[in-house]
């Protein structure tokens, strides 16, 4: 179905996580996707010519910026209501979610679907692509920060299928109340997420997916998760 307020943003960022395999897994979900009605972008990326400097303490710091100024004027240009983004690391949730931010405002909610919370700072871990939440609550870098206009609202932030996080980590998750669902409880049908989309009044919703919570023993209850999200919330 044909929508032009949704977009399709094809980022195969790598500097992110100083990896350049990243930037084929980008290619790769761009290839397998359904074909779209919905205009898609792709974002300049340089290709690997070998290991990363660390520019200020974050190593790729001017490609990354190069690429979410990029980002950000194509979402200034058509104003989307709906993203879909084909990363890369996963700093490449940034703009999106921090546009979705100024334009939903406490309607939106963000699920972070991800082993690791990615609220550390440059002091914490060099590589951005670990800092990334916590530069959309507004914590962190600025040159990521000053992208936020409007930073989450930590009680509209969920991450789902965390586990063993660092004990830095674990405590900017407290301090800030950001609730958690387990592997384990996500495994169970993840009546914990619908429970918080409820209590929160949540009308929006951002889905951040990283690969690294796949396991053939959890996928068949994230899918039917998803499933509920979709059809539930329409």
């Amino acid at each position: 179905m044909s929508d032009s307020k949704s977009i399709r943003l094809v980022i195969p960022q790598w500097q992110g996580g100083d990896n350049p395999a990243y930037s084929l897994g980008s290619k790769m979900l761009d290839w397998l996707a359904p074909e779209t009605d919905m205009p898609v972008f792709h974002v300049s990326v340089r290709e690997p010519t070998g290991p990363l400097a660390k520019e200020d303490g974050i190593p790729g710091r001017s490609d990354i910026n190069s690429q979410l100024a990029e980002t950000w004027d194509i979402l200034k240009e058509q104003e989307p209501q709906r993203i879909a983004t084909f990363g890369g690391d996963c700093l490449v949730s940034l703009a999106p979610f921090a546009w979705l931010s100024e334009k939903y405002g406490e309607k939106l909610g963000v699920l972070w679907i991800d082993s690791h919370p990615d609220v550390q700072t440059a002091d914490q871990y060099a590589n951005a692509h670990a800092h990334v939440l916590g530069a959309l609550l507004g914590n962190g870098d600025a040159d990521l920060t000053k992208m936020v206009a409007r930073p989450l609202d930590p009680r509209k932030v969920m991450i789902a299928g965390i586990h063993h996080p660092l004990e830095h980590e674990e405590k900017f998750l407290s301090e800030r109340g950001i609730q958690t669902c387990s592997p384990e409880e996500v495994k169970s049908g993840g009546d914990a997420v619908m429970d918080w989309i409820e209590t929160n009044g949540i009308e929006h919703l951002a889905i951040h997916f990283d690969l690294d919570v796949l396991d053939p023993l959890v996928l068949p209850p994230f899918r039917r998760t998803l499933r509920r999200l979709r059809f539930e919330r329409q």
